[in-house]
């Protein structure tokens, strides 16, 4: 499960996912945690969903209803590669 454990202002700057920590980070402090590099590279046509939209938010404020949709994005994704892992 995706984490999101560190207070802040929840003001997207960057994003950057750094693979040897599994984190997602939207600023110098906060992060999203837990996040596998196959999550963060999976992709659905030429699009990286869990990365394309924390980049369409660069300079906004996440929300709390924002903050815990792209945690369910991602846990859905992860969900989606585990399935197709049991099936090939």
């Amino acid at each position: 499960t995706t984490t999101f454990d560190v207070a802040g202002t929840n003001l997207v700057e960057c994003v950057r996912y750094d693979e040897s920590t599994q984190r997602i980070w939207i600023n110098d402090t906060q992060y999203f945690g837990a996040v596998p590099l196959a999550v963060w590279n999976h992709r659905v046509g030429s699009y990286q969903p869990a990365r394309l939209w924390l980049q369409k938010r660069i300079g906004r404020i996440l929300n709390y209803e924002e903050v815990r949709w792209y945690q369910r994005v991602v846990d859905t994704i992860a969900e989606e590669l585990r399935f197709r892992a049991t099936k090939g």
